[in-house]
């Protein structure tokens, strides 16, 4: 169903220096945060990390398509970074990959690597739960 989670998007956190030293062939598999991401994750106790690895410590969110070809996941982040609260601590931190409109069963699950700045939030508060 639209706004629905899908799949926690989890894995390793790492810095500018750990992602710096990363060949080119891993880093296919590391996530940027963009600027209010990571500044909520800074806010929260989560220091100076911006990537998220998803290689070793990821969740199944790595084998998801990513393709600018009619994907119908969005990456969003939990809480809503933009939301007036207090920043929550970091182990309330969350990425997820939220369906954009209803799936039909069986279709192949493809996300959009959003650019740089791109506003992740979700529209609706904490994504719903899958069944």
């Amino acid at each position: 169903k639209a706004g629905q989670a899908v799949v926690e998007v989890c894995g390793r956190w790492r810095g500018e220096a750990e992602y710096d030293r990363l060949l080119p062939l891993e880093r296919s598999h590391v996530l940027r945060l963009d600027e209010r991401a990571r500044s909520l994750l800074l806010q929260s106790g989560g220091g100076e990390r911006g990537w998220l690895d998803l290689r070793e410590e990821g969740s199944i969110a790595r084998i998801v398509r990513e393709s600018e070809e009619a994907p119908n996941l969005e990456l969003v982040t939990y809480p809503d970074p933009s939301a007036h609260a207090p920043p929550p601590p970091e182990s309330c931190f969350r990425l997820y990959l939220v369906a954009k409109h209803d799936i039909p069963p069986l279709a192949e699950l493809i996300w959009e690597r959003p650019a740089p700045g791109a506003d992740r939030s979700h529209r609706r508060g904490r994504p719903a739960a899958a069944p």
